[in-house]
């Protein structure tokens, strides 16, 4: 019998004040949050929520958020089936292209974009061409989309590798063409990869500050942003996205239990289909991928390439310099904190108890609330109660590791359960008492997922823009909040050297993480 790592070892101290921690950094924001919006009187909090500009700032999310749902699917979808189940050439080329627009923040893609068009816009400078000057709707429907569909993508490649290739040489053996296995063999089964994908770009959409903004189009996010010096309004408006967060998750979750009770089978055997022969299909799914491709990675590495070297001359290297290093005095501590909330975290969600659901519940739930309603938490927080911590590094700490704690956990939460006790045995025999183990033998088993994850945090906290907007002090001023900035007021030349940087940390960032999951396998 294959005997488990067991918990025991750390005590009932070591894990539970952290899980306490983690609990309390997400209740806290969101406590005050709903004191602040209780403070305002029933009749202006129903006469302000029922106006029309307030349901159309409703609309204008929900249908951002479905169209870009809807477009990255349909992106994702046969990008994943060909390089899965096709004998399309350049299929490890054509995977990465597709991870690589994680690498660009949704910001940066966005400012690429509407920095293209317009007669004096880069496209008229690099081709002679005027593109029409992207905004609006359209403008931040395609930016996210082109940001977002990465995550469907790795989620439909996943599913498409777990499954049973039976049923689908069977309908080919009776004569169904490759378009119809896909659509009445592939697509009903993939119902829980598409809620998972949909979950997480759903509540990108729902909390985005940074496209929307540029993009000049109005969504509960950008009217919380407007309304930061109005308390009330603000916390009104952080309550409806943090309604809309749980809602999503309560229908994701209730759906996704509704399968399972309802499943008859599971995806099968993981054997090496027979792959699709595409013929000459190749030439033009290649051109799609790379119109694809330049339009997602090239344009707009080339975009900010180009604005860098138009303002080369009033290049400055020193607030370069100050800007990065203002990104990484907030960046690393708040990585090391929050791998350190996430290993006895993940470590007590093992244990199944309903302690360890609420955490992992809490977890769930601070990663998915929009940035901005978890920073207005906070800052009511804090100037009811600590007024001396508004300004300083400490409050930005513990938002990132409250926000970004589910990342943190994801490498460990694989990796733990297929951990053995044989070791730590072996160093009890020995006379190591629990932090000894902890020590010596734990820590660099899980070497690997803690650095997956410190990766994984690091990126994600490097490109956050809305908690380093509001919550950094008043004298910092990161790479994301410098490039934001700067392309807010078009002034797309000053902003390039720090999206540039931007792109250059995200780039390695991501390389790291991938060469970490196939060191892992």
């Amino acid at each position: 019998m294959n005997r488990r790592f067991s918990l025991r070892p750390l005590g009932a101290l070591p894990l539970y004040l952290p899980a306490l921690a983690v609990v309390a950094t997400v209740a806290i924001p969101v406590g005050f949050v709903a004191l602040r919006a209780s403070e305002a009187s029933w009749a202006d909090a129903s006469a302000w929520l029922l106006r029309s500009r307030t349901a159309e700032l409703l609309f204008n999310t929900l249908a951002l958020g479905a169209t870009v749902v809807i477009a990255a699917s349909a992106i994702a979808f046969p990008l994943a089936w060909l390089v899965t189940r096709t004998d399309l050439r350049g299929r490890g080329a054509v995977t990465l292209a597709a991870i690589l627009p994680l690498a660009i923040p949704g910001y940066v893609m966005a400012y690429a974009l509407r920095s293209l068009g317009g007669p004096l816009g880069a496209g008229q400078a690099m081709f002679g061409l005027t593109f029409p000057r992207l905004d609006g709707f359209v403008g931040a429907a395609l930016a996210l989309t082109l940001y977002n569909y990465p995550y469907f993508f790795l989620t439909f490649r996943a599913a498409f590798e777990r499954l049973d290739p039976a049923q689908a040489e069977a309908a080919r053996a009776l004569g169904a063409g490759p378009g119809r296995v896909l659509l009445t063999v592939h697509l009903p089964r993939f119902v829980p990869a598409a809620l998972a994908g949909a979950l997480v770009v759903g509540l990108y959409v729902l909390g985005d500050f940074g496209v929307v903004s540029l993009m000049r189009f109005d969504t509960l996010s950008l009217a919380l942003y407007a309304s930061w010096s109005r308390m009330e309004q603000g916390s009104l408006l952080a309550l409806m996205l943090i309604g809309l967060t749980v809602f999503l998750l309560l229908g994701e979750a209730w759906i996704t239990a509704r399968r399972a009770r309802g499943a008859t089978s599971g995806l099968g055997a993981a054997r090496r289909p027979r792959p699709v022969a595409l013929g000459w299909l190749n030439a033009p799914i290649w051109t799609g991928i790379a119109a694809l491709v330049l339009l997602s990675v090239i344009t707009p590495v080339g975009t900010t390439i180009h604005w860098m070297a138009e303002g080369a001359a009033h290049f400055d290297a020193g607030e370069l310099a100050a800007a990065a290093a203002d990104s990484l005095r907030a960046a690393l501590p708040a990585t090391a904190l929050t791998v350190a909330l996430a290993l006895p975290v993940a470590w007590l969600a093992r244990r199944g108890t309903r302690l360890a659901r609420i955490v992992e519940r809490a977890a769930q739930l601070g990663y998915a609330i929009p940035s901005l309603a978890l920073a207005l938490g906070f800052v009511v927080f804090a100037l009811r109660t600590v007024p001396s911590i508004r300004e300083t590094l400490a409050l930005l700490w513990i938002a990132y590791a409250a926000h970004f704690l589910m990342l943190a956990m994801g490498p460990l939460r694989g990796t733990l359960p297929l951990l053995s006790t044989r070791h730590e045995e072996a160093a009890r025999s020995l006379g190591a008492g629990p932090l000894g183990v902890l020590w010596r033998v734990t820590l660099p088993a899980l070497r690997g997922a803690l650095a997956a994850g410190a990766a994984l945090t690091l990126l994600a906290i490097l490109k956050e823009l809305p908690l380093a907007k509001l919550l950094a002090p008043l004298d910092s001023r990161p790479l994301a909040v410098s490039a934001w900035a700067f392309a807010d007021e078009a002034l797309f030349a000053d902003a390039a050297p720090y999206a540039l940087t931007l792109l250059g940390i995200s780039a390695f960032s991501v390389a790291a993480v991938l060469r970490m999951g196939r060191e892992a396998t």
